[in-house]
């Protein structure tokens, strides 16, 4: 007996699909072509319900009598919910259920690209405490002040244009490879120095042009829902048409951040997975 259409989304060899739901973090209709729509009938035999994107595995017997295996990609846990099915309760392996679907445009099994443009924002304070003489001036930290005591309080926000692409690889059955790369073609600067011992406080403020942002990271995604995956990223962006004014004069600066370091990352999807017990 064949249960209730599922929302679902499926790969038949090297063909996937997916169904006309809006996908969480991109355009359905960039990658799938919901415009085509048909139903596949099917023995569920594994589901991977974890994000971004749940993973079905469906077995579909042909009028040959031959078994056709299926990879489905649907939502994510919540946005499966959020569509009235809750996979603990309403779904079973071994069951056979109809499922909706639409052929997608390239194959999952190998790369995917994508592209982006956005908005960036980024506010830093640095904070510099106590000082010591170590040149001549016998005006400035003469005596040394305590490391406890504020001296300078550095308030740093970028805003910034990004675009770029993302791509994503999967392969051998579990591991997943991303890229993230963005160029900023426009940044501008607002920032304030201020001196808490003398005291004075200097605005901060300029353009900056061609910078970049840079996130990789290798994964692998275990069948009982639990994703694991170490990474990297490094970002540039710099001011090298800035002016700082200090008590009334103006001069020219140059500021640049730069941040870079590796990354773990874990994951446990919150909705058990569905066994065959």
């Amino acid at each position: 007996m064949v249960k209730r259409i599922v929302i679902a989304s499926a790969a038949a060899a090297a063909l996937l699909m997916i169904s006309a739901p809006a996908r969480a973090h991109h355009s359905a209709n960039a990658e799938f072509e919901t415009q085509k729509e048909f139903t596949i009938s099917g023995t569920l035999t594994k589901l991977e319900n974890v994000n971004p994107h749940s993973w079905w595995y469906v077995d579909v017997k042909g009028a040959d009598g031959k078994v056709t295996s299926w990879k489905l990609e649907s939502l994510s846990p919540s946005g499966l919910i959020r569509q009235g099915l809750k996979v603990k309760t309403d779904l079973k392996i071994g069951d056979t259920y109809s499922y909706r679907i639409s052929p997608a445009w390239k194959d999952p099994e190998g790369i995917k690209l994508g592209f982006f443009g956005g908005y960036f924002y980024n506010f830093e304070r640095v904070n510099a405490f106590g000082c010591t003489q170590t040149a001549l001036n016998p005006f400035i930290c003469v005596p040394p002040i305590s490391s406890s005591v504020l001296g300078i309080t550095q308030d740093t926000t970028w805003n910034a244009v990004r675009v770029g692409f993302n791509g994503e690889w999967r392969f051998g059955g579990g591991w997943r490879a991303g890229l993230d790369l963005a160029w900023v073609p426009w940044a501008w600067l607002s920032a304030n120095d201020t001196h808490w011992l003398r005291p004075f406080s200097a605005p901060e403020e300029g353009t900056s042009f061609s910078n970049v942002q840079i996130e990789a990271l290798l994964g692998y995604q275990f069948t009982n829902g639990i994703s694991v995956a170490v990474g990297g990223r490094y970002w540039r962006i710099d001011s090298s048409f800035g002016q700082s004014t200090i008590e009334g004069s103006t001069q020219t600066i140059a500021l640049n951040s730069q941040r870079w370091g590796g990354f773990l990352q874990a994951s446990w999807t919150t909705v058990p997975l569905i066994s065959s017990d």
